[in-house]
C-alpha cells in the first residue's frame, strides 16, 4: 500500500515518464538502425523529436498540476463562489450559484492570474471582448482542463502561468494576450 500523496505524484508524473521511457527506447533503437546504415534507423530521429517536444508539454503540465489538494470550500473562493469548470469543444464553462457562464478560448484576448493564498486558491481571468473577465478558481477545475485548453493558444506558454501561480504578493499577473 502505498501513501496518497506519493500515488498522486506518480500519478501527475505517469505520463512525463512513459514519454521519456519512449523516447529513450527510440532514440536506442534509432542509433542502432543508423550504425547498420538502415534508413528506418535515421526516420527514429524525427520520432524522437517529436517525443522530445511531448516531453517539454508533458513535463510542465506535470509541474503544473495541483499536488492533491483538497477542492477550496466557498468561502476561501471569495466573491466567485464555489462552483464547477467544464472544457468542451474549445468553450470553458463554468457552473456555479449563480448560472452558468461560458467563453470560447478562440475568442479570448487576454489570461490573467489573480494568486490566492495558495496556488489551488488562485484564480484564472480570461477576457473575451470589452465585458467583464471570465473568472474560475483553480479549485473549481480538478483535472486542470484550463491550462490544456487554453495551450490551443498561439504563443501561449506554462512557464508564465507556473510563475504567475508561485507568486505571493496578490499582484495580478498577465500570462498571455492576443
Amino acid at each position: 500500500m502505498m501513501r496518497p500523496e506519493a500515488l498522486a505524484t506518480l500519478r501527475r508524473w505517469a505520463e512525463p515518464l512513459a514519454v521519456a521511457l519512449a523516447l529513450a527506447w527510440v532514440v536506442r533503437e534509432s542509433l542502432s538502425g543508423a550504425a547498420r546504415g538502415q534508413i528506418l534507423g535515421w526516420a527514429g530521429f524525427l520520432v524522437a523529436a517529436l517525443l522530445a517536444g511531448w516531453l517539454h508539454v508533458a513535463a510542465q503540465r506535470a509541474r503544473l498540476h495541483k499536488r492533491g489538494a483538497a477542492r477550496a470550500s466557498g468561502a476561501e473562493l471569495g466573491a466567485v463562489g464555489a462552483g464547477e469548470v467544464f472544457v468542451e469543444e474549445g468553450r470553458i464553462r463554468r457552473i456555479g450559484p449563480f448560472g452558468r457562464v461560458e467563453v470560447s478560448v478562440a475568442a479570448l484576448t487576454r489570461v490573467e492570474i489573480a494568486p490566492g493564498a495558495t496556488p489551488d486558491s488562485a484564480l484564472w481571468l480570461l477576457s473575451a471582448g470589452s465585458g467583464p473577465p471570465f473568472a474560475a478558481s483553480r479549485a473549481e477545475d480538478p483535472e486542470d482542463a484550463i491550462p490544456d485548453a487554453l495551450s490551443a493558444l498561439p504563443g501561449f506558454h506554462l512557464e508564465p502561468v507556473r510563475a504567475a501561480l508561485q507568486a505571493k504578493d496578490g499582484v495580478i499577473r498577465e500570462v498571455w494576450r492576443r
